[in-house]
């Protein structure tokens, strides 16, 4: 078992989150959905945790399968065309850019929400 390095406070996957309107502004209006909130939405469902799971790091997770994650990426965003990881990747470039997520681990696929 990992143990944080310092005490974040206690996650409870099944507290309700609530909406904060402010990230509105990291949303485009024209998308289905934005990648970074899908990632949020599969990181607070317990049954998607054999797929993203947080780390106990602060803010941090860690994608524990590949082929899951772009699986449900490609359902919910309703595409029919083949998809691949480095497609995936590039999602996860944009929100870099946008000061939303940070790569922590790229290696071990551990990444971070921003929250400043």
């Amino acid at each position: 078992v990992t143990r944080p390095r310092e005490d974040y406070g206690i996650y409870d996957p099944y507290a309700e989150v609530t909406a904060d309107h402010s990230l509105k502004k990291f949303i485009d209006s024209d998308s289905k959905k934005a990648f970074w909130f899908f990632i949020l939405s599969l990181l607070t469902d317990p049954t998607k945790m054999f797929v993203i799971s947080w780390t106990g790091r602060g803010l941090e997770f860690v994608i524990k399968s590949q082929d899951e994650l772009m699986a449900l990426w490609k359902e919910s965003q309703q595409m029919m065309s083949s998809y691949h990881w480095d497609s995936l990747l590039r999602n996860f470039r944009a929100c870099y850019k946008k000061r939303i997520v940070i790569p922590v681990n790229v290696r071990h696929n551990i990444y971070a929400f921003i929250t400043d």
